[in-house]
């Protein structure tokens, strides 16, 4: 009999034996031995029941402490209690949820570990290649008869390498910190002109370069409340995207709308779109399709719509139905969603 072994249940026993035999001494001493015969009768039933209870109630607790070791060591089990009600069915129903929810933060957390690996994988592989090109053209430029046309060509090879890893650098801390829900972002009412004019100057040179028109239709005095200098970075990304897909004398359109339940930004291009293969997967990381640029690095359409998420906003992106160029339709929604 294990349970004799509980401390608890050893001083109640003595306690209730106590009790018992000193109100079945002082009923024989009261009322004679008739009735401290009654009494002992009454006080065996009675001590009976006490022990067949306390057996059940030590048995659920030792059977609840065995489930709960048993996860302990790493099996995943629900927790039985064929209780209907009673305060101990309560604990166990307790037990039972902070167990799923422990197993739920493990899930999360094993999860996390696995993004975790999988993005740092990808990170040393997309920071190789640049890293191996940049040694072997500092190698060539140590060469002593190397003419000032080749090391300049060189220099400008290095050049376009470190911005491509600074570029990639600064696009992951943004992400890192989207993710880590440590960006405050505000919540300011802008104007949607000044929004896209802030997105569209970085790129009028290289626009102006590549001869792509860029064509604005805007709804007069647009406003939205948001963060504007996160919204112009993702809006700033898709443009640089689509200008890296569209052909010499080629264009762009950005088109803005107004609706009660949100703020539509619409932006197309006359470039070849998305194949099959690739339009699933475009806004995932380092991810770069079949008509990628060169220098791309697959994380700019990544961070924009990890931006447009944290605004409440939507993002998806498919092909122009004529003239089958690319189409990114930004929702930024007034109200929760």
């Amino acid at each position: 009999m294990r349970f004799l072994r509980n401390t608890e249940f050893r001083v109640e026993l003595i306690l209730l034996t106590i009790l018992f035999v000193a109100a079945i001494i002082g009923m024989y001493m009261q009322c004679g031995t008739i009735a401290a015969v009654y009494l002992l009768i009454f006080c065996g039933v009675i001590f009976c029941l006490y022990i067949s209870y306390s057996v059940v109630k030590y048995r659920k607790m030792a059977s609840l402490a065995e489930q709960i070791d048993r996860i302990l060591h790493g099996e995943e089990l629900q927790i039985m209690e064929h209780c209907c009600e009673g305060e101990f069915a309560v604990l166990a129903t307790s037990i039972d949820k902070m167990v799923q929810r422990m197993l739920e933060q493990q899930s999360i957390l094993q999860k996390e570990k696995v993004f975790l690996a999988d993005s740092m994988a990808d990170i040393s592989h997309q920071m190789k290649t640049p890293l191996t090109s940049i040694s072997l053209l500092l190698n060539l430029l140590q060469e002593e008869h190397l003419s000032e046309k080749k090391r300049l060509q060189y220099v400008q090879d290095l050049m376009k390498l470190t911005g491509r890893i600074d570029w990639m650098v600064y696009a992951l801390l943004r992400l890192a910190k989207l993710d880590a829900g440590t960006v405050q972002l505000q919540q300011i009412p802008y104007q949607i002109e000044d929004l896209i004019k802030a997105a569209v100057t970085p790129l009028e040179i290289a626009l102006d370069i590549r001869d792509i028109t860029l064509e604005v239709q805007m709804q007069p005095d647009l406003q939205h409340r948001g963060d504007i200098s996160w919204m112009t970075e993702a809006v700033s990304n898709i443009l640089k995207n689509c200008m890296e897909h569209t052909p010499s004398g080629g264009h762009i359109r950005i088109v803005t709308k107004d609706n009660p339940l949100y703020l539509l930004i619409k932006i197309t291009d006359s470039g070849r779109g998305f194949t099959k293969q690739d339009l699933p997967h475009i806004f995932e990381r380092f991810y770069r399709g079949q008509n990628a640029d060169t220098d791309s690095v697959g994380i700019g359409l990544a961070l924009a719509k990890r931006i447009i998420i944290a605004q409440n906003g939507t993002i998806r992106a498919y092909n122009h139905k004529k003239d089958g160029g690319a189409v990114f339709e930004i929702r930024m929604y007034k109200g929760a969603v």
